[in-house]
């Protein structure tokens, strides 16, 4: 049996692109009591933006860039529509049926809630595939086989952390802890946090923020055991209802240091109207399969 495009890129496509839009596209607000104070105003004469002390400092500062706490926490529901674009792998020749050999474009519309429900829906080619968590169950969907697959119970943690939309809440339970300061190979000046989602098979993720501006500019996730990283980095901050929300992502999947696969997301369009309910209700097949993430 020939391996498709799909079936090489799936074990990798939901952690890339949905914790992509979790952490950046559909970030939203932190629950805090009295107002975050953001970075001094650098036209003030003498005014600097010094390192932060804490985890929780370098977020107030992420929540007033992006909009302040008052607009952040009116958004319940938040729905991005995007072109995907998968780019051809290094040294993969033309025709090579084993690699992606050409860029690949695909669509994507990903929704979220204020109580941790998503869908997903990902078109490339003729392959349609949906991921959805209901606050309870995650599934996965091949829209054209109707073959659905229910993640198992062990991954729950992980599939709310995708699914949550304001993902600053309960700090206290993801205890950030705050790595430093470090550049960026553009020059510019980064504050680190490394964050958990209280899932046992996820060591935690690395979010590095523009001192400059406050706003979320890089992920990484590093698997040491299998010299695995995914990074990522957000750019083409866009106002939309009053917050800031990142208009690209660029990823980057690298195994022992040599790129495997590099991805773009292009935001189309950003809303958050509400959204119905049954969007987020698990599909129904005669036969479901358990599997695991």
């Amino acid at each position: 049996m020939s391996v498709t495009l799909l079936d090489r890129r799936a074990a990798h496509l939901q952690t890339r692109v949905l914790r992509c839009l979790a952490f950046g596209l559909l970030t939203t607000t932190l629950a805090l009591a009295g107002c975050p104070k953001g970075p001094p105003d650098l036209d003030e004469p003498g005014a600097a933006i010094t390192a932060p002390k804490s985890a929780q400092e370098l977020l107030d500062r992420h929540i007033a860039a992006s909009g302040g706490a008052e607009a952040l926490r009116k958004l319940e529901a938040r729905t991005v529509e995007a072109r995907v674009v998968y780019r051809a792998e290094e040294g993969c020749e033309e025709g090579d049926p084993d690699c992606v050999w050409e860029d690949e474009i695909g669509q994507l519309v990903v929704s979220k809630t204020a109580d941790a429900r998503m869908v997903l829906r990902k078109v490339l080619g003729d392959d349609v595939i949906e991921w959805g968590f209901d606050g309870e169950n995650g599934w996965r969907l091949d829209v054209n086989s109707q073959v659905l697959v229910l993640e198992e119970p062990a991954s729950k943690p992980r599939l709310r952390e995708d699914a949550l939309l304001h993902w600053y809440f309960d700090v206290d339970r993801r205890a950030p802890v705050l790595l430093g300061s470090r550049e960026s190979e553009d020059g510019r000046q980064l504050d680190g946090m490394l964050w958990f989602a209280g899932s046992a098979d996820w060591l935690g993720i690395e979010m590095w923020f523009d001192r400059a501006t406050g706003l979320l500019y890089e992920e990484i996730e590093r698997d040491t055991e299998n010299g695995e990283d995914l990074r990522r980095v957000y750019s083409d901050y866009r106002e939309v209802d009053g917050v800031l929300v990142p208009w690209l992502t660029e990823s980057v999947y690298l195994v022992d240091g040599l790129t495997v696969d590099r991805t773009e997301v292009h935001v189309h369009t950003v809303s958050h109207r509400p959204v119905a309910p049954e969007k987020f209700a698990m599909p129904w097949t005669p036969s479901p399969i358990h599997g695991s993430r």
